[in-house]
């Protein structure tokens, strides 16, 4: 197998180069030398300046792919990879016998052996079965550019401050190259080629522009150290999420922060010459900005039916009548929610995949007879495409083991699916139009990588047999992460052959010997059953069948202590078992028709079950789970803080077996906290950071039965709060 490289966006960390690396079988892989057939490359480079070059990627490159004199765009596969260590010196061990190119620094800007930045300048070096040729040493004809980003301020102790950048980037007129940056603001791009290069940050502004006034860089034929970057003083930090409830999907909107420092007009309510940042709402409802420090007012427009604003808050603040003030020495929080109008009807996509891609990987008997040889495994595809519409974070693909699929609780709007076969006479397009009604019918393309017969069982000696086919039957909903497979055991023997599950429910089995078998989906779908039939002299076709199931979902609730982080169901013989989130929300597959248990052995000490309910609310399920615990105590405390500092902080109490969720506990403006009702136990605390500014000592806490536990103390840690003394 050779290691064909992909470069993008080259990054650096800390002057290491961390790079991706795409393995993939191709014809040189099988011409290559066998592993035995190895040497060792070695030497030591040094930078344009005769310094020892640390921390630099050193590669051996298959020169086989081409003589670059005649093919300069040759790919050239990665035989080995290597860095440098502080004095220059690298070694690439169990190099393959042959002959390579050996480049130092990134494929874009790299110098190759014996010190040239051309390709076709470049030398082969030869190595022979257990060889060590001669040291490959060489200069650099690259540059190091290092530095450290400050703020703007009239103190020292202002520059000290973090700044809220990730990353610094260098853009020529071909690439991108990026550099972390660390707690201290220091950053290193250890090979770049002489030029001039812009330089950018992330995070940008609110406004998608760097933090950075425009600045060009240029490099010459020297190393350039102790760079600064300075950033702006006055530039504040935004933080917040937004939510919807009725667990409906997030849409797209807009959402601005009008600066009205300077005072509103009292029609508009803007002021003359005022700004308006455009606020980007990411994954989960992230919100992250870094803007001007001032007031704003936050506005969100752009929203579809059905969805409102119900509230805009910073802590116990009203942004709806309340501007929203950033300052530079803090991280300002909002937090938006969105309600739905009326009794929507989310409308869905359905349709059916179509190809050989398969849905999961598969197994080999676990118990082979005498005289089994595997057959080579098929490479096939799961790449089903992913949605993208008009909803922040990208819709679920729902995909049942029939080869059917369904994209439920939509928003009307255009959707993109990804290899979407469209009806014979309409033009080729991957978008589809949903309105207030679902849309039926729509057909996605998964082919396979490479198409082989799956899973061929060969016996010694044995004749080929029949070809044993068929499909899956029923819509029984694919478990995220889990691998489904067919198997085929034959009756009365322990082991058994797998076969995948290709994307339209078909499978298949090669060469099998005649016989009684039974075939059944693995893993097991409760209340399914196997299929039995008899292998002869001919290809045969079976239906497996599996019991419909749908996606539920539930919510577990107890006399307000912290709730189990999992719980296991009972259904149809079978256990389930599901993880617990936030408010107690959790989701299952379910069979339809069977009754739903727990397991009481399953919860953690000091909960029992007091009921489980199957309720149907607007023709959707709902699992709910109501727990019973036995005696609880309080715990009560205070957070020892200036008051500026307490507005929107909380404490979360975690217990010491992580068998429970963390809860939360508000913190009020005279620093008191509460949570009324603690299973007896061990727990640690801690105050819930505020990003980059406040946190917090843990404290370790241990509660017994019948007696409250009283005027515990929390003291926050920052570097620029005041306590309260």
């Amino acid at each position: 197998m050779t290691l064909n490289t992909i470069w993008r966006t080259r990054l650096f960390a800390g002057g290491l180069f961390l790079s991706a690396l795409v393995a993939t079988g191709s014809p040189a892989a099988q011409r290559g030398p066998r592993i035995s057939e190895t040497g060792t490359i070695s030497g030591r480079i040094v930078t344009r300046e005769g310094k020892p070059a640390r921390g630099v990627r050193v590669a051996a490159l298959d020169a086989r792919a081409g003589d670059p004199a005649t093919n300069p765009t040759a790919i050239l596969s990665v035989l080995s990879l290597g860095e440098t260590d502080a004095e220059g010196r690298y070694r690439l061990e169990d190099v393959p016998a042959g002959s390579y190119f050996v480049s130092a620094g990134l494929f874009d800007a790299a110098t190759f052996f014996p010190g040239v930045s051309e390709q076709t300048q470049a030398r082969v070096v030869t190595l022979e079965t257990g060889a060590h040729p001669a040291a490959i040493d060489f200069r650099l004809t690259t540059v190091w550019f290092s530095g450290r980003l400050r703020r703007e301020g009239p103190t020292e102790t202002d520059h000290e401050i973090p700044p809220p950048i990730q990353a610094i980037h260098l853009q020529d007129s071909l690439n991108t190259f990026t550099a972390l940056v660390g707690q201290d603001g220091a950053f290193t791009f250890p090979t770049l080629r002489p030029g001039e290069y812009r330089v950018m940050t992330t995070p940008m502004t609110a406004t998608d522009s760097s933090l950075l006034s425009p600045i060009v860089v240029t490099l010459g034929d020297k190393d350039v150290t102790g760079f600064r970057l300075t950033l702006p003083a006055g530039l504040a930090r935004l933080a917040g999420s937004v939510t919807v409830e009725e667990d409906a999907p997030l849409p797209r909107l807009n959402l601005r922060l009008i600066d009205t420092s300077s005072g509103p007009d009292p029609l508009s309510g803007q002021s003359p010459g005022d700004s308006i940042a455009a606020v980007q709402v990411k994954v989960a409802g992230a919100v992250t900005a870094t803007v001007p420090a001032g007031i704003y007012n936050v506005m969100v427009t752009g929203l579809p039916k059905p969805f409102f604003v119900k509230s805009i808050t910073n802590g116990a603040t009203d942004l709806s009548v309340s501007g929203l003030r950033l300052t530079p020495s803090d991280v300002a929080s909002i937090r938006i929610v969105l309600g739905v109008s009326g009794r929507f009807r989310w409308p869905s996509i359905r349709g059916r995949f179509s190809g050989r891609g398969a849905l999961a990987g598969s197994a080999w008997p676990e118990s082979a007879p005498a005289g089994f040889t595997p057959p080579p495994s098929p490479l096939t595809s799961s790449r089903s495409g992913s949605v993208s519409g008009p909803l922040v974070d990208r819709p679920a693909i729902l995909r049942y083991l029939d080869g059917s699929f369904e994209i439920p609780r939509l928003v009307p709007g255009t959707y993109t699916l990804p290899n979407r076969i469209t009806p014979s006479g309409e033009p080729r397009s991957d978008q589809v139009t949903v309105g207030n009604e679902d849309v039926e019918n729509i057909l996605i393309d998964v082919p396979a990588i490479r198409t082989t017969n799956a899973f061929a069982p060969v016996f010694a000696g044995a004749p080929a047999g029949p070809r044993v086919s068929g499909q899956i039957v029923g819509r029984s909903r694919i478990v995220t992460g889990e691998k489904y497979e067919v198997r085929l055991r034959s009756d009365g023997s322990e082991w058994y052959f797998a076969a995948p599950i290709h994307v339209d429910g078909s499978f298949e089995f090669d060469h099998v010997p005649p016989g009684t078998y039974t075939a059944e989906v693995s893993p097991p779908i409760p209340g399914s059953a196997p299929a039995t039939f008899v292998v002869g002299d001919h290809d045969i076709q079976i239906n497996v069948a599996v019991t419909a199931t749908r996606d539920v979902l539930g919510r577990v609730t107890s006399s307000g202590t912290p709730l189990p982080r999992t719980m296991t169901f009972t259904v149809a013989s079978q256990t389930l078992r599901v993880d617990v989130q936030a408010e107690g929300r959790f989701s299952i597959i379910l069979p339809d028709g069977y009754a739903v248990g727990i397991v009481e052995d399953s919860l953690p000490a000091g909960f029992s079950a007091q009921s489980v309910t199957l309720k149907q609310t607007a023709g959707v399920p709902e699992l709910r789970v109501a727990l019973k615990t036995g005696p609880t105590v309080a715990v009560r405390g205070h957070v020892r803080a200036d008051p500026a500092v307490l507005t929107g902080l909380s404490v979360s109490l975690i217990d010491a077996d992580a068998a429970l969720r963390a809860t939360e506990a508000p913190v009020g403006n005279d620093g008191a906290f509460e949570f009324p009702s603690v299973l007896p136990g061990s727990y640690r605390m801690v105050i819930l950071p505020r990003p980059g500014a406040l946190f917090g000592e843990e404290v370790r806490i241990e509660t017994t039965s019948g007696t409250d536990l009283e005027g515990l103390e929390l003291i926050p840690v920052a570097t620029n709060m005041p306590f309260a003394q």
